[in-house]
């Protein structure tokens, strides 16, 4: 950092609420410091002796993964700071009096913020997966809510479609009853919900454009997160 705040400050201030450190006193030493390592949080001062800050933010977006950072910058030099934000900066530290006192403040509210971004991106990614396998599955899936006697449909993925003829625009958000073709499958759905069966598995025939065919069907609860079916 700079030479007016010894760097073994800014360390002793994070090691003082249990964070894990490790100092380089230039760019390139920072740099060669992350070809190696990967950082979960990188503290960056503006006033590097090797480098200036514009440098060293390119340097760190052509990284893979880029780290990311929080600026350090003097009194006075906050349109700086806020272009840094701009350009991928987390956050931003001025060098002043309390200057000590804000940093640990500030890297656990940023590390708190990628740790929720983080799980938030993972969910995502789940949540897109048991989509991509149920729009892309071999299965026909139909979703309906638990309204007795006549369920409304919610949902009806492409296979659906495909082995019964009807199409989304047709049916979701009308009632099962408009599937005029899957009435043994009803029936057994509304026998099911009667009985509070927790799984029903059959083989019915069904209705459709090509006539009739045959179909092995599974039935059972989903739980929304107040625990409503």
């Amino acid at each position: 950092l700079h030479d007016a705040l010894p760097i073994w400050l800014v360390e002793k201030a994070l090691l003082r609420e249990g964070f894990r450190t490790a100092a380089a006193s230039s760019g390139k030493e920072a740099l060669a410091w992350l070809a190696k390592h990967e950082a979960d949080l990188l503290l960056l001062d503006l006033k590097l002796q090797d480098m200036e800050g514009r440098q060293i933010v390119r340097k760190l977006s052509e990284l893979q993964p880029p780290p990311p950072f929080v600026i350090i910058t003097g009194q006075g030099d906050e349109r700086v700071a806020v272009d840094m934000m701009k350009r991928g900066a987390r956050d931003y530290l001025i060098k002043d009096a309390d200057f000590l006192k804000f940093v640990p403040e500030v890297v656990k509210h940023v590390l708190e913020q990628l740790e929720t971004e983080r799980r938030l991106a993972a969910a995502e990614e789940r949540v897109n997966l048991v989509q991509s396998v149920v729009e892309r599955g071999f299965s026909a899936v139909l979703i309906a809510n638990s309204d007795f006697p006549d369920p409304r449909v919610l949902y009806i993925n492409p296979s659906f479609t495909d082995l019964t003829g009807y199409a989304p625009d047709e049916v979701v958000g009308r009632p099962l009853s408009a599937l005029g073709g899957l009435t043994a499958v009803q029936e057994r759905l509304r026998h099911w919900l009667l009985e509070e069966e927790r799984v029903l598995e059959g083989i019915s025939t069904y209705q459709t454009a090509g006539g009739e065919r045959w179909g092995e069907w599974r039935v059972g609860p989903v739980k929304d997160k107040n625990g409503r079916i």
